[in-house]
């Protein structure tokens, strides 16, 4: 896992001319695993307020970019998965169609097919659920299906793994099909919420039998 990570951060295949630490966040005992499209521009280079999406994310946390009332990645707030606590890469792994900024040359299509897989494979035996934001993202599980027929089910199975996943609205503001389509959103988030929950929950249960049999 180590070595997949360290590949995609050092990767440099894209040529892109302002490179900063392609984004990419999690381990190998990953329970949940992100799928979203490309960070945006403002995200990977980072400003003076905020560092680079990647540079924290090689760190393992991102708290370095929220406030205690904010996260700038809005499906962990309250008002989505509620998760920022729990929000670490024992948990969660985070990866992108294209893990640099598509807007400075990342490329979705190479990185796919070069990290994705990969990623996918290392940490299956932990792997319980796919949370996947965005068409982009949802193309790559779910070809040629409408965004809106995937958002409204909740008993999506990815048939190349065998995993059960959500497909959700990217959180951009922008979003427009998100605001047109908000009752749709709220309830995926609401599923999509208590299904995260009942895997950090059960994680936790584990862990504490764990500590009570040693």
């Amino acid at each position: 896992m180590e070595e997949l990570l360290c590949s995609i951060r050092k990767c440099e295949d894209c040529k892109i001319l302002n490179r900063f630490t392609p984004c990419v966040f999690g381990s190998a005992q990953s329970r949940i695993l992100v799928v979203s499209d490309s960070p945006p521009k403002t995200e990977y280079v980072g400003t003076t307020a905020r560092p680079a999406l990647g540079v924290v994310m090689a760190k393992g946390t991102l708290q370095g970019r929220w406030t205690p009332v904010f996260a700038r990645e809005r499906w962990c707030n309250e008002d989505w998965l509620d998760i920022s606590k729990e929000f670490n890469p024992r948990n969660f792994f985070w990866i992108h169609r294209a893990n640099c900024a598509e807007e400075l040359g990342g490329n979705r299509g190479h990185c796919t097919s070069k990290f994705m897989e990969n990623a996918i494979s290392l940490i299956k035996p932990t792997l319980s659920l796919i949370l996947i934001f965005g068409s982009y993202a949802a193309g790559y599980f779910f070809p040629n299906r409408d965004l809106v027929e995937l958002v409204r089910r909740r008993d999506l199975v990815d048939s190349k793994h065998g995993l059960k996943c959500h497909v959700l609205y990217h959180w951009s503001p922008q979003n427009k099909q998100r605001n047109l389509h908000r009752e749709d959103h709220d309830m995926a988030v609401k599923a999509a919420k208590k299904a995260v929950h009942e895997i950090l929950s059960l994680k936790n249960q584990a862990g504490a039998r764990t500590n009570a049999d040693d």
